[in-house]
């Protein structure tokens, strides 16, 4: 579970507006914007964050 509580850490440390977040709660969202996807599992969660927060990030 490290890698989770991780990826937690990072999503609530950023210091920017841009890109996506996720919570504890398994919620997937982005920044500004009031959609949101919530996943069964923080696994779940964690792993579309990941992929969408280094989308995100490669096409800056």
């Amino acid at each position: 579970m490290d890698f989770v509580e991780e990826w937690i850490r990072y999503s609530e440390d950023k210091r920017t507006s841009g890109g996506w977040y996720v919570t504890e709660q398994g919620i997937v969202g982005r920044a500004g914007e009031p959609d949101k996807m919530v996943f069964s599992t923080i696994e779940e969660a964690i792993a579309e964050y990941v992929v969408r927060e280094l989308d995100y990030w490669a096409a800056v």
